[in-house]
């Protein structure tokens, strides 16, 4: 491919330019700041770069103080045809139409596949790397004795941006960099799995720190829901123990008013029975009266008895007083009294002992009866005469007075009246002690009376309550609490009392355990819910788990990328190393007129050596003379153009390449070039004017202006 023509608008140091080149070798020349590093960026920008651009080093490539952008156009010729470029940066268009007439092409995918095809070269890096040669490329070499191979290798497998070495370089760097901290500690600058590495531990822990909390959470619970069941236990053993007491306690109390009932009833019978003996209310006064009266008549009737007795006897002329005879006693009368009542009580609740006592306070009630109803006194002194028959005379009197015929007639009548008093006041203290006060008939009538309605009560309960029934239910009740043969009288109050104290533990272990299910919910409140942070921390475990995997797939694909590329470029090398050999040679040969004619290049690192013409031996390329070194490398970058270009055939664009040449080696290789230019283009960009006898074209430039071209 030939350029034609360059014209560019408002590039960098170019206002305003147009450039006509010609096939074969072109000089283009001009002092720093003429404008020559411009055309060549032209040139490049316009082949390679799209009017659409927005790289930021694009903008910056606009004249100085231009408010448009640039506009470049290229003509191209490629065998036959021809071609006119058109980069529009200002209205972001691009074209290329064949010329003279022709349809032009738009599209920029199309544009760049056009060019490609023409140029052999499928970016600008890649041209850069094998048609354009710097002056840089050179002074490296001449800084840097080995750095030819280096070069070379780089322009054999692609550019200093892009080349093998280069990406091989970046793939151990970025290897290094995944692996940085995985085999040992470092801890300023870790990679990313061991980052990863690193999270994924941390995660792992808080995650059995969450999983010991969850734990410890579910023993909370448990121990929540483990006190709220005790609560509920003890709740329902609560209600039935009331139950159970309130129904024992009813029962129990129905039973004791039964037995109450029971014991009125009891009572309201022996009133029935004891009533008939008390007679009215006024009888045993008027039997107390009639004792009394009869006890003074006894008394007279045994004074007269005695005087009788006395007077039938012989007696004295002066009689002796007769023997005294005792008075009657009240202690003896209240003793016995007293003892009929102890007794009749006492026979009430001891039976036969009880009568005992009444019988022995009957008898001395009886034998007080029949002492003398006077104080003993001295006997009158005997009639003389005929006073004893009085005496006689005045006891018949008084015993047919009285209604007796004997005098022990008279003691019998009195001792059946004490004894009926007895049995009065007997049966007084008995009812009594019964009905709770004195025992008038009024007060009789109305414990009759209420004894009438316990029993009337004691029907109705016992119609709802049957004792043994009662009695056997809360026996069941009873075993069932306390076990069998226990011991206790269920209808004690102790049994009660048992039940209720039951109902006071359970109810203290009720609260205990409301206590601890307080507690538990005030723990479980404090204890932090970690299904969120489980869910959460294995979600983040399995994505770091996933991005561990991610890197470790990263780094399998690193690896295997570097074992490629290393294999293929060792295939490369080995290729190119046996292809550009002699073309080397030859245009080194040509350069040193002959004073080098053959070189060897390392397959595996494209290292050159030369065979020195003196004895034959091989010499290392950084053993060369810096000129000689430098003719060698631009031997080899134009044996590499036609090794990577194939049948195309770019410009060699070379800028101040020759610079470091003296004249004999400049000549030289200006004659290489010259060799060159048969089959491509050649734009030689210098600032001396040594080499214009040499080319085809000369265009002298000063200030970003064309100002000669010869011819």
């Amino acid at each position: 491919m030939i350029v034609e023509k360059i014209a560019v608008e408002r590039f960098r140091a170019l206002a305003d330019a147009e450039l006509t080149f010609a096939p074969g070798l072109n000089i283009i020349r001009g002092p720093n700041e003429a404008g020559k590093s411009s055309v060549v960026l032209a040139l490049l920008t316009a082949l390679f770069t799209r009017a659409s651009s927005a790289a930021i080093d694009v903008k910056e490539m606009r004249a100085w103080g231009a408010e448009r952008a640039m506009i470049l156009r290229l003509d191209l010729r490629d065998g036959d045809e021809r071609f006119e470029l058109t980069r529009d940066f200002e209205g972001r268009r691009q074209s290329l139409r064949p010329l003279p007439n022709g349809d032009a092409l738009s599209d920029p995918n199309a544009i760049e596949q056009h060019i490609v095809t023409m140029l052999g070269c499928p970016s600008a890096l890649f041209f850069q790397s094998t048609a354009f040669i710097r002056h840089d490329d050179l002074a490296q070499i001449d800084r840097d004795k080995n750095a030819l191979s280096r070069k070379l290798r780089d322009r054999a497998t692609g550019s200093d941006e892009i080349g093998v070495e280069a990406a091989l370089q970046r793939l151990k760097d970025h290897r290094t960099y995944v692996l940085r901290g995985v085999d040992r500690p470092a801890p300023n600058n870790p990679g990313p799995l061991s980052v990863l590495r690193e999270q994924k531990e941390a995660f792992t822990r808080d995650r059995a720190r969450v999983a010991n909390a969850t734990q410890e959470r579910v023993r909370e619970i448990e121990s929540r829901d483990n006190a709220h069941v005790a609560v509920s236990e003890c709740e329902a053993r609560l209600a039935e123990r009331r139950a159970v007491s309130e129904v024992s306690e009813r029962v129990f109390r129905a039973w004791e008013r039964r037995q109450a009932l029971a014991a009125t009833i009891d009572a309201r019978d022996e009133i029935e029975r004891l009533r008939p003996q008390l007679g009215a209310d006024s009888e045993l006064d008027t039997l107390r009266a009639s004792r009394d009266a009869q006890n003074e008549q006894l008394a007279h009737a045994r004074g007269l008895a005695f005087a009788a007795a006395e007077a039938a006897a012989a007696p004295p002329p002066h009689p002796a007083a007769p023997p005294p005879i005792p008075a009657r006693s009240p202690a003896i009368l209240i003793a016995g009294g007293a003892l009929v009542i102890l007794g009749a009580i006492a026979a009430y609740l001891f039976g036969v002992a009880g009568l005992v006592v009444s019988i022995v306070g009957v008898a001395l009630i009886v034998i007080d009866r029949r002492a003398a109803p006077a104080p003993l006194l001295a006997a009158p002194p005997a009639p003389e005469g005929p006073r004893r028959p009085d005496a006689s005379a005045q006891l018949a009197a008084l015993l047919a007075e009285a209604g007796f015929q004997t005098i022990d007639d008279f003691e019998s009548s009195v001792a059946g009246l004490t004894g009926r008093i007895g049995a009065i006041e007997q049966a007084q203290a008995r009812l009594g002690q019964i009905i709770g006060r004195e025992p008038t008939t009024a007060a009789l009538d109305e414990f009759v009376a209420r004894a009438r309605e316990a029993g009337r009560e004691r029907s109705d309960l016992a119609d709802r309550l049957d004792a043994d029934k009662a009695r056997d239910m809360l026996s069941e009740v009873y075993e069932a609490a306390y076990g069998a043969g226990g011991g206790d009288d269920l209808r004690a109050p102790q049994a009660l009392q048992r039940l209720k104290d039951e109902v006071t533990r359970i109810g203290s272990e009720r609260d205990q355990a409301h206590a601890a299910a307080a507690r538990a919910d005030g723990r479980l409140e404090l204890l932090p819910d970690g299904d969120d942070d489980a869910l959460t921390l294995d979600e983040r475990i399995a994505q770091v788990d996933e991005d561990i995997s991610r890197w470790q797939r990263r780094r399998a694909a690193v690896d295997l990328a570097i074992e490629t590329i290393e294999t293929e470029q060792r295939a490369l090398l080995r290729s190119v190393a046996s292809e550009i050999e002699p073309m080397v040679a030859a245009r080194l040969a040509r350069a040193t007129a002959g004073r080098f004619t053959a070189v060897s290049i390392d397959p595996s690192t494209l290292a050159i050596t030369v065979t020195h013409p003196a004895n034959a031996n091989d010499v290392p390329a950084a053993m060369l003379s810096r000129g000689t070194r430098d003719q060698l490398y631009l031997a080899a970058r134009l044996a590499l153009v036609d090794r990577l270009c194939g049948e195309a055939r770019p410009p060699i664009v070379i800028d101040d390449g020759l610079i470091a040449f003296d004249d004999a080696r400049a000549a030289a290789m200006l004659d290489v070039l010259r060799e060159e230019a048969r089959e491509r283009q050649v734009l030689l960009f210098t600032w001396s004017d040594r080499y214009d006898a040499a080319a085809e074209r000369v265009i002298e430039m000063r200030e970003g202006v064309v100002v000669a071209v010869r011819p």
